[in-house]
């Protein structure tokens, strides 16, 4: 597709500062360089090396189902033009002073310097708003006199036509499809003495009728946008219970790491509501893994947002699944054998079961159900909400647990599967379905939890029997190391070491010596020490470049587990480290830091369960 470029003029005469236009660039010195705000309807992304405003997409997730593309952003830049008596400068064209979210919330604060006049800029997507949208809102500070003239300049991909909504020319909209409408409508400019300012509303629906009727909640009301935002995410924060003894940075950091989960959990109201994803469109990963949303809901309940967690667990148990009841390989079946509920790897966001298959065959994993049935029970006794629990009990057993249980074979085992790591179906090597470390210790912890609340006898004496196999099998007698998996035992020492072991520790499922001896084996094989201050793991040995960069989830879950053990300053040097990262990079805390003294932030920014749900987590001392 072309691009096209429409320069959209909306001119207002004030009184206003003279001021003379220089050219400079950003002072933002960040190991990130874009920050989004979204609602779960869309998003919108700021660039620190553009900026501006450089995307907006209508929707979060990365695809709605198999039948249609990849979600891809409308906007491909927006910026303003500032004209004080006919001198003009473009916003991007001024210094970038400083750039951050106002923390705990999805509202982006941008403060521009060019010689006499100050401007901020606020863009969020507003929760207010059940569509996808955003706002901005741009404030000019100057103690001179003069005519001030504001100009949009957007681009954006597509052959479209932008036409005016009124006489004024206020406002704009471009209609991208037959159902889909984009509308753009600037505030009048309002002077409060010490500044002016002026709203900017971009509004994505099928129709300019509903833009318009959605617009309304704002211009009918006189209602301020910032602030009703901000009124918005103070009441949210009424219900976040906060750990004690934390820093003010710490503070921030877990209140902006909560705004993340919450900005990223879909609002579209269909089959794929409530599901979580596990990053945000920034990152690679805006799809909705049964793991990832598992470790954002245990950091929702523990932080006392339980109508998100609800949100997040009835996704769970109302989606579209079952497509793998069965999948044959070599004579194998590898489905899971019957009716069941929960994905065997990750969701569309239309809420339908998938599974990438890269030519080894399909990811089918059964860790996400242990994982299910931990979350479930957590809520529930969290929650106290026995509603929720009558109403879905019977299914979580049906269809979570028995299935689950069904593959347990008569040794104890569970059957091979693709585990925490999305080893396809086929063995070459690198990929191979095996007997999962993690699939059993999750097994063990999810019937333990649903054990302890429906007190049905085959939960518990199946966990026994997992428990029992996973002491007597997969540890070395020796060494007292967990094998990743089962198959990893020829591997040999220092190939059958995995990170992903470290649930066995923070679940209690070993004893203390057996932690202690996994803790010093992780530290020797998978740790990276190659800046003094870096505290840092892989998730094995057995992989490519993708497994042997410093894994973030790795590192916060180890933390826990020293935390647990009373190791307290090994567990702050590991977490000091990825805060430090992180209060660098507007709270963003991401997938991986690249194996190097670089230490680049690599993969997925910024993840959700997989960093900013791990660190509420350790931060509760989970």
């Amino acid at each position: 597709m072309t691009i096209m470029r429409e320069v959209i003029c909306i001119i207002f005469v004030i009184c206003f500062g003279f001021m003379k236009v220089t050219y400079v660039y950003s002072q933002v010195k960040k190991d990130f360089n874009m920050l989004l705000s979204s609602n779960g309807f869309g998003a919108v992304v700021f660039s620190t090396v553009k900026r501006k405003i450089v995307a907006f997409f209508p929707s979060i997730y990365k695809q709605y189902d198999e039948k249609t593309p990849p979600v891809t952003s409308i906007l491909r830049g927006l910026d303003y033009i500032i004209d004080i008596n006919n001198n003009s400068i473009k916003l991007s064209d001024t210094t970038l002073v400083d750039v951050n979210y106002i923390p705990g919330t999805g509202i982006v604060k941008a403060i521009f310097r060019t010689n006499d006049i100050d401007i901020n800029l606020y863009v969020f997507s507003s929760f207010l708003i059940s569509s996808p949208s955003f706002i901005v809102k741009i404030e000019v500070f100057t103690k001179e006199r003069g005519i001030l003239s504001v100009i949009r300049s957007l681009s954006y991909s597509g052959r479209f036509e932008v036409k005016a909504l009124d006489e004024k020319n206020l406002g704009q909209y471009i209609q991208v499809s037959k159902d889909s409408t984009i509308l753009f409508q600037l505030s009048s400019i309002k002077d409060d003495n010490e500044k002016i300012y002026i709203y900017d509303y971009v509004i994505a629906s099928e129709s300019i009728d509903v833009c318009k009727n959605i617009l309304n909640f704002y211009l009918s009301d006189s209602k301020d946008a910032l602030e009703s935002e901000m009124s918005f995410w103070s009441d949210w924060h009424k219900e976040t219970k906060i750990p004690n003894n934390l820093s003010k940075d710490q503070l921030d950091l877990y209140k902006q790491s909560l705004a993340f989960i919450k900005m990223g959990q879909v609002r579209e109201k269909s089959k794929g509501y409530g599901q979580i994803l596990a990053s945000l469109p920034t990152g690679v990963w805006n799809i909705a893994w049964v793991r990832d949303g598992v470790y954002s809901i245990i950091a929702l309940i523990l932080s006392g947002h339980y109508k998100e967690a609800k949100d997040a667990l009835t996704f769970f148990f109302e989606s579209d699944t079952g497509y793998y009841k069965n999948y044959f390989y070599n004579g194998t079946n590898y489905g899971i054998g019957m009716d069941y509920k929960i994905s065997v790897c990750r969701y569309y966001g239309s809420g339908k079961e998938e599974s990438d298959d890269n030519g080894n065959g399909p990811n089918i994993e059964l860790d996400g159900f242990g994982m299910v049935l931990w979350a479930f029970s957590e809520y529930v006794k969290k929650s106290e909400d026995a509603i929720f629990l009558s109403k879905y009990s019977n299914l979580v057993y049906n269809y979570v647990a028995l299935p689950l249980m069904r593959n347990v074979d008569e040794f104890g085992y569970i059957r091979p599967d693709s585990g925490p790591w999305e080893r396809h179906i086929k063995d070459d090597g690198y990929d191979g379905a095996k007997r999962f470390s993690y699939t059993l210790i999750m097994a063990i912890k999810g019937l333990e939890e649903l054990y302890s609340i429906l007190k049905y006898p085959d939960l518990e004496s199946t966990k026994n029997t997992l428990k029992k196999t996973f002491l007597s099998h997969f540890i070395d007698e020796k060494l007292r190391h967990i094998f990743e998996s089962y198959e990893h035992i020829r591997r040999g020492i220092p190939k059958y070491i995995g990170g992903s072991t470290v649930e066995a520790i923070n679940f209690g499922i070993v004893d203390k010596e057996t932690a202690l001896k996994n803790l010093e084996a992780y530290e020797k094989y998978l740790g990276i020490r190659n800046k003094s201050e870096r505290y840092g793991f892989m998730r094995n040995l057995d992989g490519g470049w993708y497994d042997s960069q410093e894994w973030v989830i790795i590192d916060l879950r180890i933390a826990s587990a020293y935390r647990k053990l009373g190791l307290k300053e090994k567990a702050k040097n590991i977490v000091n480290w990825i805060e430090k990262r992180a209060l660098n990079a507007f709270y963003m805390i991401p997938e991986l830091f690249s194996n190097d003294e670089k230490a680049e932030f690599k993969g997925a920014v910024p993840m959700l369960g997989f960093g900013a749900g791990a660190y509420v987590m350790y931060l509760w001392g989970y």
